[in-house]
């Protein structure tokens, strides 16, 4: 199972990455947009560890627990349409969610993991499943 994670949802696995091997243990495949992963980098930078080690930080807990970046882009006419699209739902979409919520969809996720309940609305405008 594909499972696209935001970064919120990134943060908190970082927080607690024996949560990470749980996913991993049931068969749940986890991937992250790079905006995300830069998202990260400034949240670990803000923990005010040394700016030199904190993109190594990062890469070692992406890659320490298999997460897989999409490093596709996305147009940005796309998410424009996408965001009209939602905001005549009543949803309040913005990149960079719109963004996400369209690279997690073309790259086939199966499940958008999110602590955004506007991000998890969207998703569902394009027959995506969220937690």
């Amino acid at each position: 199972m594909k499972v696209g994670i935001d970064t919120n949802v990134l943060i908190e696995l970082f927080k607690q990455s024996e949560k990470v091997d749980d996913l991993i243990e049931i068969g749940c495949c986890l991937y992250t947009y790079n905006k995300c992963l830069w998202e990260m980098v400034k949240y670990v930078r803000d923990l005010n560890l040394k700016d030199s080690y904190t993109e190594r930080i990062v890469a070692d807990f992406i890659e320490e627990n298999k997460i897989k970046i999409i490093n596709m882009g996305v147009l940005k006419a796309n998410a424009k349409g996408f965001e009209k699209k939602c905001l005549e739902k009543g949803i309040d979409c913005h990149s960079p969610d719109s963004e996400i919520i369209l690279a997690f969809k073309e790259d086939g996720m199966d499940i958008i993991w999110s602590q955004e309940i506007n991000l998890k609305k969207a998703a569902k405008l394009l027959v995506m499943e969220s937690v």
